[in-house]
């Protein structure tokens, strides 16, 4: 777990300058990853891979803007512009999948002598 945590605190230091001089493509990348992954951690992976949904989220989020990207390069953007994009978009789905796998979700289980145990998925949003 602290790899996982030195690897997004060393990503968001590489892309703090993209995002510091205020460039909106960049920022709208780091959002829409951060999004993405976090509505794919929340429904598919955890409907069918709940053991590895904040993986599965973010490994859809970073192929949609890899496959995105390569789509783009092909039609004439330079690489370095994709890179940052990708870069971007790769750091704001694994931001976007840990919280959502993290704090969004949590195991339910309830036992009552009526119906047995009952084992779930909670989606909590605190305010």
């Amino acid at each position: 777990m602290r790899a996982v945590k030195a690897v997004i605190a060393f990503s968001l230091l590489f892309t703090a300058p993209a995002l510091a001089i205020n460039e909106v493509g960049e920022a709208a990348h780091f959002v829409g990853g951060g999004l993405v992954a976090g509505a794919v951690t929340a429904t598919v992976a955890d409907k069918y891979w709940p053991e590895n949904r904040a993986l599965i989220g973010f490994i859809v989020s970073t192929a949609s803007v890899v496959i995105g990207e390569g789509i783009q390069m092909a039609g004439g953007e330079s690489f370095s512009s994709s890179l940052l994009d990708v870069t971007c978009h790769t750091v704001g789905a694994a931001v976007g999948a840990a919280v959502t796998d993290k704090y969004m979700l949590a195991p339910v289980v309830r036992h009552t002598s009526t119906t047995g145990t009952t084992v779930g998925i909670a989606m909590l949003q605190r305010f």
